[in-house]
């Protein structure tokens, strides 16, 4: 039995033999060899191709009798219509809506302008000069009862006596009429609310601010009352004849204020330009409707433009702004009867 045991594991070993020389001499899968041969595929079929959608659009109404500030309102636009990335284009009012429209501005609208802001609440709209008192919720109405031209002449006067020694500050406003009358009014008040009295401490002893504002559009005749009243700087505007007064003026070495852009030859004695803030009140106007916030109406504001800062020097400028800014709230009057009743262009 002892030798039974012993030969156990000798057997077991002898049976395992075989097995393992068998699988040892088996033969390995095949490896599969890369083909240069592509596999035939299947295109995908081709994606359909999508209908490039024009962009948004800012519409602009044409007025029937464009008002002087007109052109100031089309380059706000454009300019607006390109910093939010969408497409100006410029309509008769009694052309039908576009497609795709986004925003009208419709200076002086008509009664389709205001019947297409209650038939589209999809779009904004910002009446410019007039409108309803009470827009609906996606219009804005700028200046309703007109623009007035108080508002700007009030600023020049605070312009012109902020940067004259001794407050020898003039004012001549060539035309007729009554916005001839309140900017001629209002310039003359916003340099007396500066200086309040402004007595000069040398001669000439005269009553500043002068008025030279001749009762015939004479550029001339105007020109000449001011340097004979020792005045230097001026407010100045004229319904015509505009450039020749401002040529003139300059010529004569005055400093001047003015409703307009400087041209090259007046740069030199160009103070500041004042006028409405049509470019910002825009803006301001979009921003609220696209958060479904209209149905208000505002004042459009005053600022500064085509500052020249040798002359309107920084801290000047800041005082000048602070008084624009109450202006504008309403907190300074300008004396003139447009607090009451604007004049439609």
């Amino acid at each position: 039995m002892a030798r039974l045991r012993a030969l156990r594991p000798l057997t077991l070993l002898a049976f395992g033999l075989p097995v393992l020389a068998a699988a040892c001499s088996a033969e390995a899968p095949p490896i599969p060899i890369p083909s240069n041969t592509p596999l035939p595929t299947t295109a995908p079929p081709p994606a359909p191709t999508a209908t490039e959608e024009p962009p948004p659009l800012f519409v602009l109404l044409r007025a029937g009798d464009e008002p002087a500030w007109f052109p100031d309102l089309r380059r706000s636009v454009e300019a607006l219509a390109d910093e939010e990335g969408l497409q100006m284009i410029e309509i008769p009012p009694a052309d039908p809506l576009p497609d795709g429209a986004r925003l009208v501005v419709a200076p002086l609208p008509t009664k389709d302008a205001m019947e297409w802001a209650q038939a589209s609440p999809e779009v904004g709209f910002i009446f410019v000069g007039a409108g309803p008192d009470v827009p609906p919720d996606n219009a804005v109405a700028l200046a309703p009862s007109g623009l007035r031209p108080d508002l700007p002449a009030f600023a020049a006067g605070v312009v012109a006596a902020t940067v004259t020694e001794d407050w020898r500050a003039g004012v001549a406003v060539l035309g007729s009429g009554p916005e001839a009358e309140a900017r001629r009014l209002a310039s003359l008040n916003g340099v007396e609310y500066v200086c309040g009295l402004c007595r000069p401490a040398y001669p000439p002893f005269l009553p500043y601010p002068i008025d030279a504002s001749p009762p015939k559009a004479d550029p001339e005749a105007a020109v000449s009352a001011l340097l004979e009243a020792g005045v230097t700087t001026a407010y100045l505007y004229a319904d015509s004849e505009s450039q020749r007064l401002f040529d003139l003026a300059s010529q004569a070495g005055l400093r001047l204020v003015g409703e307009i852009s400087p041209t090259v030859a007046w740069q030199d004695l160009w103070v500041a330009s004042v006028g409405f803030d049509l470019r910002g009140a825009l803006s301001e106007a979009w921003r609220d409707l696209s958060q479904s916030q209209g149905g208000y109406t505002a004042e459009l504001p005053v600022a500064l433009k085509d500052v020249n800062p040798t002359i309107l020097t920084q801290g000047r400028r800041r005082a000048v702004e602070v008084i624009l800014s109450d202006l504008n709230r309403g907190y300074i009057g300008t004396g003139t009867r447009q607090e009451d009743s604007s004049i439609a262009p």
